[in-house]
């Protein structure tokens, strides 16, 4: 699947290569069909055209890649705290589960669940 950001810049790549195509193409009409070709200050202000299209074109790149950055740091952030809230969870699981070794070393536990006051007294029954 290409990214949002990926489409973005292909569209952009086809967009420039199709206006250099159109620029060659009408070039190559007005030499093909005999008429006088433009004048420098004309190409000079297509060229300053396409220049400033290209521009901001780079400047959308760079707020892209600049946004790209931002997002990847924030994924990074939610990975971290996802790790830390899988450790806790593990934790919690180990500390709360109903085993005979979990109640074998802790008399409160056994105490809490059958109200008797020892390990020692509940293997007894």
């Amino acid at each position: 699947m290409i990214s949002r950001h990926a489409r973005f810049v292909e569209r952009e790549a086809k967009k420039r290569k199709l206006e250099c195509v159109e620029v060659e193409k009408s070039v190559e009409l007005e030499e093909s069909q005999g008429q006088q070709t433009d004048t420098l200050e004309e190409l000079k202000n297509k060229l300053g055209s396409i220049s400033d299209k290209l521009s901001s074109t780079l400047k959308k790149l760079e707020c892209s890649q600049e946004r790209l950055k931002i997002a990847k740091m924030k994924v990074a952030t939610i990975e971290d705290e996802l790790r830390v809230v899988k450790s806790e969870n593990t934790r919690l699981k180990k500390e709360f589960m109903v085993t005979e070794e979990a109640f074998e070393k802790n008399d409160q536990k056994v105490c809490f669940y059958t109200g008797l006051p020892t390990w020692d007294i509940l293997q007894k029954y």
